[in-house]
């Protein structure tokens, strides 16, 4: 069972890396300005939209962190 959680935060983790990456190459070179905008319909600014998708990298690793240390 371990192993399946495993590789399911794994896929979470590749998941995330994969939305930062996506954001960094769309966002990643605007100026503060520019990141200050809406993007498209969303809602949401470029950098919060950048911002999070970068949290959720760290959460995802964090996660594995602390299941692997938690569990046997």
């Amino acid at each position: 069972m371990k192993d399946k959680i495993l590789r399911l935060i794994d896929n979470h983790i590749s998941g995330a890396e994969d939305n930062a990456y996506r954001s960094r190459m769309q966002f990643g070179r605007m100026t503060t300005e520019q990141l200050d905008n809406e993007y498209g319909q969303s809602g949401r600014k470029c950098k919060d939209i950048l911002e999070a998708d970068e949290a959720a990298v760290k959460e995802a690793i964090d996660m594995k962190a602390w299941f692997m240390a938690n569990t046997l």
